[in-house]
């Protein structure tokens, strides 16, 4: 179609019998040929024509390598669960939660047991010591609790 659209325009010349010379064609063309502005993609450096073709196989690829790393994750992170080095987010939040909720209801209790022997005493010194063993129980008590949950 191209080559008969040429002859008819005049681009490419017939020869006296009417036929067209392959090289004599080939060198009209290149000298009245304007080059068009929608041309096929040119090969790139690495040799290889991107068509809409390749580009979905690229794409599916892609998809498939992307889908496989994201399963490869979540059986890692079901290993790391199943084996126990993993817990669930909700968990730790709940069991923090009940571990500070403990540790202020300890503390807070310190000055209601403590108020009336603080209250007749002078020595600076006692009253130190007297807290600070409140202090240390309240914290053993604490750990004795969270060890016992461990183990559950």
């Amino acid at each position: 179609m191209a080559v008969s659209k040429a002859v008819k325009a005049g681009r490419i010349k017939k020869d006296a019998t009417g036929k067209i010379d392959v090289a004599q064609a080939d060198a009209d063309w290149e000298a009245n040929t304007k080059p068009q502005m929608h041309s096929p993609p040119t090969t790139p450096p690495g040799g290889r024509i991107e068509t809409a073709e390749s580009r979905a196989a690229d794409s599916y690829g892609a998809s498939r390598a992307i889908r496989e790393a994201y399963q490869a994750r979540l059986a890692k992170l079901e290993y790391e669960r199943e084996s126990g080095e993993l817990i669930r987010a909700d968990t730790v939040r709940n069991d923090a939660f009940t571990a500070a909720r403990a540790t202020r209801n300890m503390l807070g209790n310190i000055p209601a047991r403590l108020s009336a022997i603080l209250a007749g005493e002078t020595d600076e010194k006692k009253i130190y010591r007297l807290l600070e063993d409140a202090i240390d129980d309240a914290c053993r008590s604490l750990a004795e609790k969270v060890e016992a949950g461990a183990e559950h």
